[in-house]
C-alpha cells in the first residue's frame, strides 16, 4: 500500500472518530438541556430554580475542539512519519523506465550507439561497489571526445518527464545529456540539448558541444554519505522553462540520452509525473 492510500485511509478513520465522538457529545448536550428545560413537577420544593449545566457544556465544546485539534495533529505527524519512511519520496511519480549498467560488456550491446569518438579508445569496466552494487566505469583519453545516445521507447518519449540518475562524475569531462523536443504557444516545435553537470550557478545557453541547440544546467545533486556517488534528480518541464523557456519554449518530449567524458553510473530511471 502506498503512500496516498496510507494518508487517505488514515484521514478516512480520524474523520469518523471525529464526526463520531462530536455526534455524541452534542447529543449528550442536547438531552441534557431538554432535561432541564422541562418544568418541574408538582412535587417540588418552593424555592427550587431552573438551572441549566452551562459549565458543563461549556467544557464538552472545549472537549470536542481539543479532541478535533489533536486528531488533525496526529494525522499531519503520522502522515509525515510515513512520508519519511516511504521508500520512495517522489510518491506523485509513475516509473516508466529504469536503465541499468549492470553488465560486464560495452553500452554498444544494450542499445546504446557510439555517435562520436573511437570506440577502441574507450573502456568499459564493471565495478562491484557495496553501496551501489554492479555498475560501469566508462574513461577514455581527453583528445577522444565521445559520444554515446540511447533512443528511448514510444511510451517513455512520450510520458516521460522526470528523471534520476545514480552516478560518479570522475572528472570535469563526465557529462549526462538529454534531448528533447519542445513546443511554444504559437504552435512551433524544435529539438535541444539540455546538459546536466555537478555544481552551482545559473544555466549557461549555447555550450554546443552537440552541434544542435544546447543549455547547460549545473545541479546540487543527492550526495551518498562516504561515497562520491550522487543521485541527479530533473524535472524536466522546470528545466526547459529555466532554459529554453526564456524564448517561450515548453516541454514536450523526451527523445534520447547522451554520455560522455570519464563517468561511472549505475541506473536512469524515467518517471512519469501523475497529477
Amino acid at each position: 500500500m502506498d503512500i496516498a492510500a496510507l494518508t487517505a485511509m488514515l484521514g478516512a478513520i480520524i474523520g469518523s472518530v471525529i464526526t463520531t465522538v462530536g455526534n455524541i457529545l452534542v447529543s449528550m448536550i442536547q438531552s441534557r438541556k431538554e432535561h432541564t428545560d422541562q418544568a418541574p413537577g408538582i412535587l417540588v420544593p418552593q424555592n427550587y430554580v431552573l438551572r441549566r449545566p452551562k459549565k458543563h457544556s461549556f467544557w464538552l465544546v472545549v472537549f470536542i475542539i481539543v479532541s478535533i485539534v489533536v486528531s488533525i495533529t496526529l494525522s499531519v505527524v503520522l502522515v509525515y512519519m510515513l512520508g519519511l519512511n516511504s521508500p520512495e519520496q517522489t510518491s506523485n511519480l509513475l516509473t516508466l523506465e529504469t536503465i541499468q549498467f549492470d553488465y560486464p560488456d560495452s553500452p554498444l550491446q544494450h542499445d546504446w550507439k557510439l555517435v562520436e569518438g573511437n570506440t577502441e579508445l574507450i573502456a568499459f569496466t564493471q565495478i562491484v561497489d557495496p553501496k551501489v552494487g554492479n555498475a560501469l566505469r566508462i574513461t577514455s583519453p581527453e583528445e577522444n571526445f565521445y559520444g554515446l545516445d540511447l533512443e528511448l521507447n514510444p511510451r517513455v518519449k512520450e510520458f516521460g518527464d522526470y528523471l534520476e540518475v545514480v552516478s560518479r562524475y570522475d572528472d570535469e569531462s563526465a557529462s549526462i545529456y538529454t534531448y528533447i523536443g519542445m513546443t511554444r504557444i504559437d504552435g512551433a516545435y524544435q529539438t535541444g540539448w539540455l546538459k546536466y553537470k555537478l555544481g552551482e550557478g545559473g544555466p549557461l545557453p549555447s555550450q554546443k558541444t552537440t552541434g544542435e541547440n544546447e543549455w547547460v544546467l549545473y545541479l546540487t545533486p543527492e550526495s551518498f554519505s562516504n561515497t562520491n556517488w550522487v543521485k541527479l534528480q530533473v524535472d524536466l518541464d522546470q528545466a526547459v522553462h529555466d532554459t529554453y523557456g526564456t524564448d517561450d519554449w515548453s516541454f514536450d518530449k523526451l527523445l534520447k540520452f547522451r554520455i560522455r567524458g570519464n563517468i561511472t553510473i549505475d541506473n536512469i530511471t524515467i518517471y512519469e509525473r501523475v497529477q
